[in-house]
């Protein structure tokens, strides 16, 4: 009992250091009053399971889930692969596709979801079996074990997650050269705001630390007129293995424009530059429907006034040339 006291007291104090200090990713109060540490035994890696395993087998981790609130609450833990979020982090709150970015391995097919009851100041290991697949696979597959209460939605917004690395190799991860591809424009609304989203993919079995990126985004109409330029300057990034890497321009309460793109710039992977040249556009259906998304737009109908006016201007001037020619001819006919 002593040693479940202790145990519940250092989970809470670095749940508590998380929030305060935000110090950690994988320990946050995603779900208030609950606070998940792997049990990893003597490895020097401490905030993941990092297994080398081999195909076929079978393995087992052990998650030490604790509730240092006053009343039971149901957990929701499910197995799910990283992502790469907006802000250049990596998250475990998406569920993935088969093959999604030459991805070789789904988690949820190494183990299952498990709901289980945390009672008010219990600490309750749960353990999961892993399922090695038998065909061989390359590099890292980055999956982890994500926590929500039972009956929610699972997150997609990347905010406030709870989740354990659960990192998969067979071999150690070899150098390879970086394959960061460039995938499209996409508007978006996050948080009930436009944002532009200037996508990437990551298709290799690797991740990235370290990356900063700096781009230029320039934008004109259909008639290619009313130029605008963006700019996405992002340090300290990290990519996750075979994941779409959606780089945000924030457009705050402004609509999300259509049009033709050009992407310029650099990204630095590793102390390498990259160099980034693309065009590509944003058709008007795809923009109308992630600005309507988003309930704080505030739409700008200068142009449109404008136009407008130098319609109405046109056809005044118009018609008093007609009236011109019209007297003129008439005023011959007399003569």
């Amino acid at each position: 009992m002593n040693g479940r006291r202790l145990l519940l007291g250092i989970n809470l104090i670095i749940a508590i250091s998380a929030v305060v200090l935000g110090l950690t990713e994988h320990v946050q109060a995603a779900i208030r009053n609950i606070a998940v540490t792997p049990v990893v035994g003597e490895s020097s890696v401490t905030d993941r399971f990092q297994l080398r395993v081999k195909p076929g087998e079978t393995r087992v981790i052990t998650l030490a889930v604790s509730n240092y609130g006053r009343t039971p609450i149901r957990i929701k833990l499910t197995p799910t692969n990283a992502v790469t979020t907006s802000n250049g982090n990596v998250k475990y709150t998406q569920d993935v596709n088969d093959n999604q970015h030459n991805l070789q391995v789904r988690f949820n097919r190494v183990t299952n979801t498990k709901v289980v009851t945390i009672k008010a100041d219990q600490v309750k290991e749960i353990s999961f079996k892993l399922r090695i697949p038998e065909r061989r696979f390359k590099g890292i597959v980055m999956g982890g074990i994500y926590l929500q209460k039972a009956g929610e939605q699972q997150r997609t917004d990347y905010i406030e997650s709870l989740a354990i690395p659960v990192w998969l190799q067979e071999k150690a991860v070899k150098t390879v050269p970086t394959a960061i591809k460039f995938k499209s424009i996409t508007g978006r609304s996050l948080h009930e705001q436009t944002t532009l989203g200037v996508n990437f993919v990551n298709p290799q079995p690797v991740y990235f630390k370290n990356v900063s990126a700096d781009l230029k985004v320039e934008r004109k109409n259909w008639l290619g007129l009313g130029k605008q330029t963006f700019r996405v300057a992002k340090n300290n990034m990290t990519f996750a293995a075979n994941s779409l890497i959606p780089l945000t321009i924030s457009l705050a309460d402004r609509p999300i424009p259509s049009g033709y793109y050009h992407i310029t710039g650099t990204l630095n992977i590793n102390g390498q530059f990259y160099k980034v040249d693309q065009k590509t556009k944003l058709s008007l259906m795809a923009a109308y429907r992630a600005t309507k998304r988003s309930t704080n737009v505030i739409y700008d109908f200068t142009p449109l006034l404008i136009g407008a006016i130098i319609g109405v201007i046109l056809i005044i001037v118009g018609i008093l040339l007609r009236l011109s020619l019209t007297s003129r001819k008439q005023a011959k006919g007399k003569r």
